[in-house]
This record gives C-alpha cells, sequence and structure tokens, in this order.
C-alpha cells in the first residue's frame, strides 16, 4: 500500500512540474510569435509608411512584456546560463533595431534611407536565428 502512495505521489510530482515547464515553454513561443511579427511588419510593402510607423509603436511598447516573458520563462528553459543571456541579448538588440528602423522611417519623412536598410537588413538577418534559438532550446526542454 505504502508503495502505490509513493508511485502515484512521484506521478502526481512529475506531472506538476511538466506542466509548469510546459507553460514556460509556451510563453517562450508567444516571443517567437512577437518576433516573427516584428519581421514582418518590417516587411510589409502594402501597408501605408505612416500605418506601418504607428504597427512598430504600438509593438515596441509590448517589447517589456516580451523581455520580462524571457527573463523569465527563458531562465527555467534554457539551462545553460550564457545560451541564455545570448538570447536575452539578441532579443534586445534586435528591439533596439527596429526602435531605430521606426526612428528613421520618421526622420527620413517616410522616405527610404541608406540606414533604413542597414536597419532592416539588420532585422531580417538577427530575427530568423533567434527564433530557432528558443525553437530548440524550447523543444530540448520537452524531453
Amino acid at each position: 500500500m505504502a508503495k502505490w502512495i509513493l508511485v502515484i505521489g512521484i506521478f502526481m510530482f512529475l506531472t506538476i512540474k511538466i506542466n509548469a515547464q510546459k507553460k514556460y515553454i509556451d510563453s517562450l513561443m508567444t516571443v517567437t510569435t512577437y518576433l516573427l511579427d516584428l519581421k514582418s511588419t518590417v516587411n510589409d510593402t502594402i501597408t501605408p509608411v505612416q500605418l506601418k510607423v504607428n504597427k512598430l509603436d504600438s509593438m515596441v511598447r509590448l517589447a517589456t512584456k516580451f523581455q520580462a516573458i524571457i527573463d523569465n520563462s527563458g531562465k527555467k528553459v534554457i539551462a545553460i546560463d550564457n545560451v541564455f543571456e545570448k538570447i536575452r541579448n539578441d532579443f534586445r538588440f534586435v528591439i533596439q533595431s527596429v526602435i531605430l528602423y521606426k526612428t528613421d522611417i520618421k526622420e527620413q519623412e517616410y522616405k527610404i534611407s541608406e540606414r533604413l536598410l542597414q536597419e532592416k537588413l539588420y532585422i531580417n538577418k538577427n530575427i530568423p536565428p533567434l527564433v530557432d534559438k528558443i525553437y530548440y532550446y524550447g523543444s530540448k526542454a520537452i524531453k
């Protein structure tokens, strides 16, 4: 009888732990969706530029929420400290680049400039590997 109670207790503990881990992974996946939305907005050529800037403004305001998700959930899912720090820093650099991109659009009076293209290139170059890292470490944590 005591063995069964112990087995049930261990099973319940593992189930709770797995569910908590899944919650952290799901939170990190919202960050990847956010990043891909940022990239999509930057690359959008259909939306008028002024509306695009407004959308980027609101997305940048959301960045602190997603930074907090990385700080909280990422620390629990990504066991390797230097990888966690790299993901955290890469996220910050991408957000800074989006802010510069948005500011450049406004300063150039909604015209294309060389700096604008450089920021767009940086965003397009750095978001996909960041998303891949988050996916990789999230899926690795499940196993």
